[in-house]
């Protein structure tokens, strides 16, 4: 039975999720993450698109993907297929990476984006792996509550090719990172945080880590009480 077309729209935005076939890990290293975020920036020239949050897991990944002119297969479909290539050539192995096609729920209204946001963001401390969401170094979360990032100011805002303004901004980052070197690596270029920002009050850092904390306590108790 052929499969029904995906729903979209120019300017629609996804919740993308991957998974590892057969619950299998897509990510073995360092180098693997940074990988990815270098095959999203291709993905970006090919394909512009926005990126408002992320989480790659061990053997899952999050996307909040905005769409411009072209829908998100444009950009998932040559992603993980060039993806698997480089685990199967690195680590000689053979076979599916993926689970499947890609899933993906369309995100319709402002208080979707930002559910899902938080959702993506907490993903790493429902799994077990961090008591906080900002210890976890391959999501976006840290670019959403460091007021150096969360800013009207465009320049710094990473939203298309680099520039030379960008090249400076990311430069005078590399201090930050340099003495933290656990919270973050540089993030995929098409990282495009002022959608999301903008739904929060000034200085909307630390309102969004107030929303995240709130869903995450929200979350628990929903899951304590259908436990009982």
């Amino acid at each position: 039975m052929a499969r029904k077309p995906r729903q979209w729209f120019p300017g629609a935005i996804y919740h993308i999720v991957c998974r590892g076939n057969h619950r299998k890990n897509l990510f073995f290293d360092r180098k693997d993450y940074f990988k990815y975020f270098s095959l999203l920036n291709h993905a970006y020239h090919y394909s512009p698109y926005h990126l408002h949050a992320y989480c790659l897991m061990t053997n899952h990944l999050h996307l909040l993907l905005g769409t411009q002119a072209d829908p998100p297969c444009k950009v998932m479909q040559p992603l993980n297929s060039m993806y698997a290539m480089y685990i199967n050539k690195k680590y000689n192995l053979s076979g599916h990476l993926f689970q499947d096609r890609y899933y993906s729920t369309p995100v319709a209204s402002s208080h979707s984006l930002m559910k899902t946001s938080a959702y993506i963001h907490n993903n790493p401390r429902a799994a077990g792996m961090v008591d906080n969401p900002e210890d976890y170094p391959w999501s976006s979360y840290y670019h959403y509550t460091q007021p150096v990032r969360n800013t009207n100011n465009s320049n710094l805002i990473v939203t298309g090719p680099y520039n030379e303004r960008i090249r400076e901004k990311r430069a005078s980052l590399t201090m930050i990172h340099e003495k933290a070197p656990s919270l973050l690596p540089p993030s995929p270029l098409p990282l495009a945080t002022e959608k999301l920002t903008a739904l929060f009050p000034v200085p909307s850092h630390i309102h969004y880590r107030t929303y995240v904390e709130r869903e995450w306590k929200l979350s628990s108790m929903l899951k304590e009480a259908f436990q009982k």
